[in-house]
């Protein structure tokens, strides 16, 4: 069965900690319900009565809700995750946007191809080869397999991508993708079609890099390249990033295009106009005069999501990609850290579809790696990480006047 390969828990995970909270803030109002009454009393009163009650705490007579808004969120999660509008890890939706790009790469339309191919691995469940001691033990029917089958299909996606960077000449993505496929397709019979292509492709990018790899290469072999290229490429060409058109009037910061006030930006006020004063008045408060004149359409001010930096530790570039949250259609295209274009995938997060970052070779995908080799996911995105899933529910409220 098709839905089999769907682990929907990796939404649902999020449910027992909105629930756990919910159940403290009933407990903080004193459970006027009583919805937190010993289970022998609920038995007693029936499943009625408990559902009147609940109806109650969820929507008083008073109109005003007193559950918290996390729950009332909920609701609407259920019905998207039912409709399909909550993304999650699946095997199914990795295997579409690999058949997706495939389509794309007969007619040579490569960057489309790639596009579809690193959605693949955001939805992939196993996009990354796992350490034996990192490895999480399985609890589902047919576990084994199924790890296999997850493996075989993230291994296709790597070596599908590694076909895009080949034929764009992109040696160094195509040398990281090619091995990654390999590692993970370690259970697959040398002298199949898919190895000696893979290996075929690995060769001749190494040979373009540079680095000599025995044929046919063993696991050792491709840890050892594996390693390489994440050490050893040189660091000037540790950034790779594709152009950014910059529309007129804007100033980019990290890859955001931000539009620059009228009169350039105010030294003391950088978000505003130098055309404008911020003054203030014990009767009136701060207010803003204008110095210059300015016209309807003229840009008063602007700045990145989270303002801007007054440490001086940080460059106003830096902060305002790392203050940006990327939209849906682009989390597979930039780097969720420092939201460079992708040139390749260095990995994903293994919990959501929400999260991809740079690859070799980049000064980003350095920064991120422990010295054991392993990617480290920033502590920032494993915060969000659950809580992300519940940004595309949450619904507007009517407000009375």
């Amino acid at each position: 069965d098709d839905d089999d390969d769907d682990d929907g828990t990796q939404a649902s995970c999020l449910w027992p900690r909105l629930i756990a909270g919910e159940v403290e803030h009933v407990k903080s109002l004193g459970d006027p319900q009583g919805l937190l009454r010993p289970g022998v009393e609920q038995r007693k009163a029936g499943p009625e009565d408990y559902f009147r009650r609940l109806i109650a705490y969820l929507e008083p007579y008073s109109g005003r809700p007193i559950c918290t808004p996390a729950l009332l969120t909920l609701r609407n999660f259920v019905s998207d995750l039912s409709s399909g509008l909550i993304e999650y890890k699946s095997c199914r939706k990795a295997r579409a946007c690999r058949m997706r790009g495939n389509e794309f790469f007969k007619a040579k339309d490569y960057e489309t191809a790639a596009h579809h191919y690193q959605r693949g691995l955001l939805c992939a469940q196993r996009a990354f080869p796992v350490r034996a001691e990192d490895e999480e033990p399985s609890l589902t029917r047919g576990g084994f397999s199924k790890k296999a089958a997850e493996a075989e299909e993230a291994a296709l996606l790597h070596g599908n991508l590694s076909a895009v960077y080949f034929h764009r000449a992109k040696w160094t993505e195509c040398a990281w993708s090619a091995c990654l496929a390999l590692q993970l397709h370690e259970a697959a019979p040398a002298g199949t079609t898919v190895i000696r292509r893979l290996v075929a492709r690995l060769q001749r990018a190494c040979s373009h890099l540079g680095y000599s790899l025995p044929d046919p290469p063993k696991a050792s072999d491709l840890r050892s390249l594996h390693r390489w290229i994440r050490e050893c490429v040189e660091e000037s060409r540790s950034v790779v990033a594709e152009e950014l058109l910059q529309p007129d009037g804007c100033g980019v910061f990290g890859e955001v295009c931000i539009p620059e006030p009228r009169y350039g930006r105010n030294p003391a006020l950088y978000a505003i106009s130098s055309g404008l004063q911020v003054q203030s008045s014990p009767e009136q408060g701060r207010f803003v005069v204008a110095r210059n004149a300015f016209v309807a359409g003229d840009v008063l001010a602007s700045e990145p999501a989270g303002g801007w930096s007054t440490t001086g530790r940080m460059k106003a570039d830096a902060q305002a990609a790392a203050c940006c949250l990327l939209l849906p259609f682009q989390r597979h295209l930039s780097c969720s850290a420092c939201h460079s274009r992708l040139t390749s995938i260095g990995f994903v997060c293994p919990h959501c579809t929400d999260a991809a970052f740079c690859g070799p070779p980049s000064a980003c995908f350095r920064q991120h790696l422990h010295p054991n080799g392993q990617f480290i996911v920033p502590e920032w995105h494993k915060a969000e990480c659950r809580p992300l899933h519940i940004l595309p529910c949450i619904r507007p409220l009517s407000v009375e006047a």
